[in-house]
């Protein structure tokens, strides 16, 4: 099984690669532009939406609906997530998670040149919010299953989609936390493939490279609170020049110049 996950390096483009129509990729655009054109924001979006639209695409495409669900908690009943289960060969196996996450960034109309919430293309790019970070990864994921479904294939180990809220606002709500803690069951994987990797092609739409990312950045605050007026590394204040470390080598590598103020 190969699948190509679109980097989420900037949230506004994505670029596709020159080669001929493949089959299948009107249905992939047209379950894209869906997903992509359903405002998910925090303010007036709603994730539950976005889910819904996808879970339809899945049933019609032969998954029982017995087999996903949308959950969100009832003090936020817009950042519903999607976890839909598609079975394989062998049950024994733990499943693979695709996991995506299908909220967005805020995007107000006057700071665009498009309209944020319509899917563009233009010169092999498409623009709007959400177009990569990470609707674009969401939509392969979800026309991954919808595939499988219409040609009844079964792969050896089951997948499990997980397209989730709360990526963005997680100091709001964070749907992957709040999964894991409340329905630990069906988060349950052997690994899970989520964004953070890329690709690149060549002008044929050839695949040269697939990137992965094997560690994660940590946000962190720090408050600094400075009392001292400060002043040259190498001559501090007065009340300062008779400390031990009042003497250093000067930037010249030369001999130590005093510490003291002249």
């Amino acid at each position: 099984m190969m699948m190509l996950a679109v980097s989420a390096v900037t949230p506004v483009t994505i670029a596709m690669g020159a080669s001929a129509p493949q089959p299948g990729e009107a249905a992939f655009r047209d379950l894209y532009r869906e997903l992509v054109e359903t405002n998910t924001t925090l303010s007036v979006g709603s994730c539950t939406a976005a889910a819904e639209k996808m879970a339809a695409r899945l049933q019609r495409a032969g998954m029982p609906a017995a087999s996903m669900q949308i959950l969100a908690p009832a003090e936020f009943p817009k950042s519903g997530s999607l976890i839909a289960s598609y079975p394989g060969r062998d049950a024994k196996l733990e499943p693979i998670m695709l996991l995506a996450h299908i909220d967005v960034v805020e995007a107000r109309r006057e700071d665009w040149v498009r309209d944020p919430f319509t899917l563009v293309e233009e010169d092999g790019f498409f623009y709007a919010r959400g177009a990569s970070d990470d609707k674009a990864m969401a939509s392969i994921f979800t026309d991954l299953l919808v595939r499988w479904s219409e040609q009844q294939y079964r792969p050896q180990r089951g997948v499990t989609l997980a397209l989730t809220c709360g990526e963005e606002t997680s100091e709001h709500f964070n749907g992957v936390l709040w999964l894991l803690q409340n329905h630990p069951a069906l988060m349950r994987a052997k690994f899970v493939l989520n964004e953070g990797a890329g690709g690149l092609l060549d002008a044929s739409g050839k695949h040269l490279s697939l990137d992965v990312q094997a560690g994660e950045k940590v946000y962190q605050d720090f408050r600094l609170e400075v009392t001292h007026p400060g002043g040259h590394s190498s001559r501090p204040t007065r009340e300062k020049s008779d400390q031990p470390h009042g003497r250093c080598a000067d930037a010249s590598g030369g001999a130590p110049v005093s510490g003291k103020p002249e």
